[in-house]
């Protein structure tokens, strides 16, 4: 009888324990580690000049890996993109409607001793497909662009990223001095003859 009234008290102590828990990990900004991470040894990097010193959350397949995934599986990576708060994406300032967007491609394995990534020269131009919403959590897409990455030496490229969509088209920015878009991004790229799709998400602000 003791046991069974200890075991009584005990799971729902547990399950408060777990729930807690829960809650602290999901109410918390992704930690460094687990914001780029990649099924195989290549990923992505993307610099911005985010104020808040902010990196993005990368994910990165191969792209028969990411075409195999199904409705529910895809939802659940753009929601793992999106951050586990609000404000855990970085955001681009732009000025005078654009801004700049860095990207390299390295691979993770590398030999003992070797701390440096070095960047990897795509056999393809990489491709965008940006899907710019009003929130990252809005379920519409206003708008899909496709466009490409442009190389600026050897293993580096840019992408100027802009404001994309007119005032009228955000009913929630009219209120407000700012005007801001979110955007849902894969980059389509080729290293030693494999296709690898890389995503992430990021927001980008003007006043």
């Amino acid at each position: 009888m003791k046991k069974k009234g200890l075991l009584f008290i005990l799971i729902p102590l547990i399950a408060i324990a777990g729930i807690f828990v829960f809650l602290q990990l999901s109410t918390r900004p992704l930690p460094d580690e687990q914001r780029n991470l990649s099924t195989t040894d290549i990923t992505m990097q993307v610099r911005i000049d985010d104020p808040a010193n902010r990196t993005p959350i990368i994910r990165t397949y191969t792209k028969e890996e990411f075409d195999a995934l199904n409705d529910r599986e895809r939802a659940r990576l753009k929601d793992t993109v999106n951050g586990n708060v609000e404000g855990d994406v970085p955001a681009v300032h732009l000025e005078n409607g654009t801004g700049l967007m860095e990207f390299t491609f390295v691979r993770t394995e590398r030999p003992a001793g070797d701390q440096t990534p070095v960047p990897l020269v795509s056999e393809n131009r990489p491709e965008l497909k940006i899907a710019v919403q009003e929130t990252l959590y809005s379920e519409a897409e206003l708008l899909a662009i496709r466009d490409f990455l442009t190389e600026t030496e050897e293993g580096s490229y840019r992408y100027v990223i802009q404001r994309y969509l007119n005032p009228g088209m955000i009913p929630a920015d009219e209120n407000t001095e700012f005007h801001t878009e979110s955007m849902y991004i894969e980059v389509h790229y080729q290293v030693d003859g494999e296709l690898y799709v890389s995503v992430f998400a990021v927001n980008t602000v003007e006043k």
